[in-house]
């Protein structure tokens, strides 16, 4: 009889933010110190001189994501000092944030005890504190990320005497070289553009301003121009607190964007954002031109879209290959609106399968 095959551990996404966007030759650094590791693919190394800070999104299998993480981190704290940084950043750091994300959602509970254990290790050799956020978070007003994001660095020696500020790991102590880390596992944010047929960003705006009073039931708030819309869109008052949105008037193709912010694709599948606004403009004379992802998806997300609409129309996929779901979540969604949409480029997963 032969032997069982062993499972395959989990795939795993970093993404971390470092509190520097020069020089070069320190990031190129860092990059070599991730690929150093066996089994690590690097996808995205991105320096940004207005935000200061250079993100990095590397992965692997099992806890090569975490070594990876370490040796960045070591390479970085050798060769830098939070001390030498503009004094104004609103980071807490050398290191901002390190998020271990999984690419199929059900490796969300390996990711935790990684992120745990990643946290300890650098607390341990750095003797700095580390802040748990996300799944990974102990204390329940942690999980969330912008409750974190009050601990800056030039406020750490006030707020570390403050028993509410202790850390997750580490010494309650102001480390000066260093400053403090934020850690956690969470799943992968996805940016999904939007494009509509109007100049008017406003209307849009007050549409989802609208949307958000309903659902917190703010009383006597309104917002003009909403005599335009002949009642409340129901499903975007409960879509709208699931998402992070920004809009933005496009004025050299005469449209408006509006970008959302999807902290859990599986709360939140692509295809309801797309045909909840779509519904929602259609009432102010507005239709939606197409869609475009900034930045990364896991595969997961397109499928569970792609299936979404098959089976919607009643015409299943001629077989479970992912690449057919796909390519009819492209369609349906119109991610080719403003560019031919590249799936090897767009999906983290396809960034492995070249390794």
């Amino acid at each position: 009889m032969a032997p069982a095959k062993k499972a395959s551990k989990p795939l795993l996404v970093v993404s971390a933010y470092m509190s520097i966007c020069e020089p070069p030759e320190l990031i190129d650094a860092i990059a070599r110190e991730i690929l150093g590791v066996n089994g690590a693919v690097l996808i995205e190394v991105r320096p940004d001189a207005f935000f200061h800070r250079t993100h990095f999104v590397f992965g692997g299998r099992g806890d090569v994501p975490m070594r990876a993480s370490l040796r960045a981190v070591r390479r970085l704290f050798e060769r830098e000092d939070m001390a030498a940084q503009p004094g104004d950043l609103p980071y807490p750091g050398l290191v901002d944030q390190i998020s271990f994300i999984p690419l199929e959602s059900q490796s969300l509970s390996y990711c935790i005890p990684l992120a745990r254990k990643f946290a300890r290790q650098v607390a341990g050799e750095f003797h700095l504190p580390v802040y748990l956020y996300g799944q990974a978070a102990r204390i329940p007003e942690r999980q969330h990320f912008l409750h974190l994001r009050r601990i800056r660095y030039a406020d750490l020696p006030t707020l570390l005497s403050q028993p509410e500020w202790k850390p997750d790991e580490g010494p309650a102590r102001f480390v000066e070289k260093f400053g403090a880390l934020i850690v956690g596992a969470r799943y992968y944010h996805i940016n999904l553009a939007l494009y509509f047929d109007t100049e008017e960003a406003e209307l849009i705006e007050n549409l989802i301003e609208v949307a958000r009073i309903a659902h917190q039931r703010r009383s006597g708030k309104t917002a003009p121009n909403w005599v335009r819309m002949r009642q409340d869109p129901p499903r975007l008052v409960r879509l709208t607190p699931k998402l992070h949105t920004f809009v933005d008037e496009m004025v050299e193709d005469n449209v408006v964007r509006v970008v959302c912010n999807i902290p859990d694709y599986r709360d939140t599948p692509l295809h309801e954002v797309y045909e909840v606004f779509s519904e929602s403009v259609h009432p102010l004379g507005i239709r939606t031109l197409g869609s475009k992802l900034l930045g990364y998806t896991p595969l997961e997300a397109l499928v569970d879209t792609g299936r979404y609409y098959a089976d919607k129309k009643g015409e299943p996929a001629a077989s479970e290959d992912p690449q057919q779901y796909v390519e009819i979540a492209v369609k349906a969604l119109q991610l080719n609106y403003k560019e031919p949409f590249n799936a090897r480029l767009k999906i983290l997963d396809y960034h492995f399968s070249r390794a």
